[in-house]
């Protein structure tokens, strides 16, 4: 019967052990992080604004953006600065000459990309390129 106890002690032990020593990665990009969806896209140049009909996602954790829709899947490197508000992407694995038709449907014109991050919250993001205006909200 002590063997038995002794035995639960032990297991029990490495229960707990295992959990807190689990993955310990924690985002660190604040009100960011999520899966966002498209719904308006702002031309800066010449005032269009296009509400987004389709499924255009935006999903970001970590240091990577991921952009997804209809035909198209692409991740990008990103490195998020909260004193500047800005989130920098780099898509290393889409040539330059798909840029166009892969990044146009979500308001990106350039690989790589710089945003403004103009508005963050639980239910919103607004990214500002020098091109576009992009409006999300939380999906």
């Amino acid at each position: 019967m002590k063997a038995i106890g002794y035995l639960k002690s032990i297991v029990l032990t490495l229960i707990l052990a295992t959990f807190f020593t689990g993955c310990n990665k924690v985002s660190h990009n604040g009100s960011i992080d999520g899966h966002w969806q498209i719904m308006n896209i702002e031309e800066l140049s010449t005032g269009d604004h296009t509400t987004v009909t389709d499924q255009r996602y935006i999903g970001i954790q970590l240091h990577v953006m991921q952009l997804i829709g209809p035909g198209v899947s692409v991740a990008a490197n990103m490195t998020y600065d909260k004193n500047d508000a800005t989130i920098s992407c780099d898509f290393p694995y889409l040539p330059q000459d798909q840029v166009e038709s892969k990044l146009a449907p979500f308001g990106i014109r350039s690989n790589p990309v710089t945003f403004e991050v103009v508005e963050s919250n639980r239910s919103t993001l607004v990214l500002r390129t020098s091109e576009t205006i992009i409006t999300c909200r939380r999906f």
